[in-house]
């Protein structure tokens, strides 16, 4: 009954995530009875629909299971969560912003340790300080106007659960497989030929247009090293994801990879031993560059994540 589980995943991802499982398995059994009970065992669409307007929207239906007493009323909990993610993301990308025009233009001088713990401090204190305010204004909320009717969500319709698409909460194992494939592949080609990077460096200015550097390949042959490591340790992350149930572990530990994956990054980008006759920013530099700034939203999104679903737990 694809409604009916619709219906159950739209309830289960407001509810903290330590009760989920267990709620989201109760509610199918409850609602799957209760079909039975009214409808037989040939219920029509109509009939599901029914009985689910009934039961109440998700957020409602997840209030009713909600058995902690916040200092920040549960009907405000998804507008507040939701402005916090957005505080966050945008102070989070402002400062990484701030972040690379001083690594591109201060290529000479730049301190990697010391910018990057500027980064993450800016990140943390500003995000604090707007968290807390907006914190103060819900609990505002909820001590003097919580009888007052704020409705902050739209009226919800059943019909809202046709545009629901169902996530596993574990990765596929054949996206597993796939990504183990070729992590294990570009590894093993990139130390068989290292020559690979002047070779794309030669196709790239067939296109008439000219680099800005030129890749040292003897002091690469060095730094892949320390990529052999960090690219092993994804290699394991890979087989934890096919092996270890536990989706906690496995997540702290793609953090882990994350945070050595950026250091790794901002090692190479400012290693100035590897790049030749360097005049700008276009080639290989430029890409890692690119790829470290991905890879630093990617990591506080996640860090952002692991914070809300097994600190906060919601």
């Amino acid at each position: 009954m694809g409604l009916v589980d619709k219906y159950v995943y739209a309830i289960g991802r407001k509810l903290p995530y330590g009760i989920r499982g267990e709620v989201e398995l109760e509610l199918k059994s409850l609602l799957l009875d209760e079909i039975e009970s009214k409808y037989g065992n040939n219920p029509t669409n109509e009939d599901l629909k029914m009985l689910i307007s009934e039961f109440g929207s998700p957020s409602q239906v997840a209030s009713r299971y909600r058995k902690d007493s916040s200092i920040i009323d549960e009907k405000y909990s998804s507008i507040y969560f939701l402005l916090i993610k957005i505080l966050f993301l945008a102070m989070s990308i402002a400062f990484s912003i701030v972040f690379f025009i001083n690594m591109v233009s201060e290529f000479d001088n730049f301190n990697i340790l010391s910018n990057v713990l500027t980064l993450f401090s800016n990140i943390i204190s500003s995000s604090l300080s707007a968290i807390g305010a907006i914190s103060l204004l819900f609990i505002i909320f909820t001590r003097f106007f919580n009888d007052k009717q704020f409705e902050f969500e739209k009226p919800w319709s059943i019909k809202e659960l046709d545009d629901i698409v169902i996530k596993k909460e574990k990765q596929s194992k054949i996206s597993v497989v796939l990504e183990l494939f070729f992590t294990v592949f570009f590894l093993v080609l990139i130390n068989y030929n290292p020559n690979l990077i002047s070779l794309a460096e030669k196709s790239f200015e067939l296109s008439t247009i000219s680099l800005g550097h030129y890749v040292n390949i003897e002091v690469f042959k060095m730094v892949l090293v320390f990529v052999n490591v960090v690219w092993t340790l994804e290699i394991i992350g890979s087989f934890m994801k096919l092996f270890i149930e536990n989706i906690k572990i496995i997540d702290l530990y793609e953090i882990v990879i994350n945070i050595l994956n950026i250091v790794l990054l901002i090692y190479i980008v400012q290693l100035k031993d590897l790049y030749i006759n360097y005049i700008n920013l276009l080639g290989f530099r430029g890409i890692l560059v690119f790829v470290t700034g991905i890879s630093i939203i990617g990591l506080i999104i996640n860090v952002f994540n692991y914070i809300k679903y097994y600190i906060f737990k919601y």
